[in-house]
């Protein structure tokens, strides 16, 4: 518009600017287009004015003055674009029937100030960071393609356009990975899609060390460090030797470098319920302690197989809290019942040492030798590191590596259990 008020000779009044003028290209571009009213700028006008009879144009957007049978002028365009700006950020059309009885799109924007801007702007500005992330979408994907681990899936491309409500579409390509989801394989779905199949005590060990160890590189190896924000078993995905990848980085982010533990500015984190860190809730940024919560969430979904979202859990009661149970008089009421069919499968020849796990970690009893009980004390020792990782508070957590670190005790341990007898390991490693 500036190009045509001062740049062109006549100067050119388009008479016609709003939204449904402007065109936006595949770089996301804005064109000004339809110069079906324009016309040139009298020369002997006052006010760069251009002589008119019965100026049209659109209703909202037309300036007050060609009401009242004045000229058009660069001053009318001005107002069109003003009118045009505040719709940009506050969604409203100056048709809406909201503006009735003297009030219009330009006074009801009036109240913009630091008290009332979330009031007036369109509340889709304030749902997600990256309207105000100094990295674009297609640097946030580039990056994510050159994130490289045997426990991430991997991300191809990414795409996205305009869908014809308006709405961006945005999408990452990703391997395919065989064997689907891991809560296809904790549950049996009702609809048949389930697996049907028992995943065995070292088959989860594994399964939480692979996810352990993406979400530690994520945390730790990259940089910036990436948050994945979305952690649950539809998103762990694993392959024909059961393997587990992390997938779906749709709500993915970069922590910022200079806040508290790796925290990312945000507004309107969002993610899964049950498996959203409390703090969230309240309005805390991102980080990479909110990972480790839904990280726990899953370590104790994945040895009780129970969502959280289960409607067992009402009234203040909780996976969390259900599991706190665990301990050598509870362990087998809240467990998934399917696990002792491997884990009672343990040698009784060799003994857990202090080399393995801390008091917290295990609990060893002189008494208890059965094989049925050494599985059920590798489970409890899973159970307790979820525990630990789903703290309500973020300080109470533990980081990924720590989480990492007691998993590969439990697993070390479990394997010195079984492998001075080959057909146990056997029996053990496979369904």
């Amino acid at each position: 518009m500036d190009y045509l008020h001062h740049d062109c000779e006549p100067p050119i009044v388009h008479c016609d600017l709003k939204p449904g003028n402007v065109l936006l290209d595949h770089d996301m571009v804005a064109h000004v287009a339809d110069f079906g009213l324009a016309r040139f700028v009298s020369q002997h006008s006052s006010g760069n004015g251009s002589w008119t009879i019965g100026l049209k144009g659109s209703i909202g957007y037309i300036a007050p003055e060609y009401g009242l049978g004045g000229s058009a002028s660069t001053s009318g365009d001005v107002y069109s674009f003003g009118i045009l700006l505040l719709e940009l950020f506050i969604a409203k059309k100056p048709t809406n029937e909201m503006f009735q009885e003297g009030l219009n799109l330009n006074n009801f924007a009036t109240k913009v100030n630091e008290n009332h801007v979330t009031e007036i702007a369109d509340p889709r500005l304030f749902r997600n960071d990256e309207h105000f992330s100094s990295e674009s979408t297609s640097t946030k994907c580039e990056t994510l393609r050159n994130v490289r681990h045997r426990n991430l899936v991997k991300v191809i491309t990414s795409c996205s356009s305009i869908e014809h409500t308006g709405e961006e579409f945005k999408a990452l390509v990703m391997e395919f990975i065989s064997h689907g989801s891991l809560d296809k394989w904790l549950y049996e779905e009702a609809d048949g899609e389930g697996s049907g199949l028992c995943l065995t005590l070292l088959q989860r060990l594994n399964i939480a060390i692979d996810v352990a160890s993406a979400m530690d590189y994520l945390h730790n190896d990259c940089e910036p460090p990436i948050l994945h924000c979305d952690l649950k078993p539809g998103n762990v995905q694993l392959d024909h030797d059961m393997v587990a990848h992390v997938a779906d980085f749709g709500l993915a982010r970069f922590a910022s470098q200079d806040s508290s533990r790796n925290g990312s500015r945000t507004i309107g984190v969002r993610g899964s319920i049950g498996y959203i860190a409390p703090e969230y809730g309240m309005g805390g940024s991102a980080s990479t302690s909110g990972d480790v919560y839904s990280f726990g969430i899953l370590l104790l979904e994945l040895f009780i197989a129970k969502k959280p979202t289960n409607v067992m859990f009402q009234e203040g009661l909780s996976l969390s809290n259900f599991a706190m149970r665990v301990n050598e008089n509870h362990v087998t009421e809240i467990a998934d019942p399917r696990l002792f069919k491997s884990a009672g499968q343990f040698s009784t020849e060799s003994t857990i040492t202090n080399d393995y796990f801390s008091d917290h970690d295990i609990s060893r009893n002189s008494n208890r030798s059965s094989s049925a009980e050494k599985g059920e004390e590798f489970i409890a020792a899973a159970i307790r590191v979820g525990l630990s990782c789903a703290a309500h508070s973020a300080n109470d957590r533990l980081t990924m590596r720590e989480a990492l670190s007691k998993l590969q005790k439990i697993k070390k341990a479990a394997l010195q259990i079984v492998q001075g007898d080959p057909q146990i390991m056997q029996e053990i490693l496979i369904v």
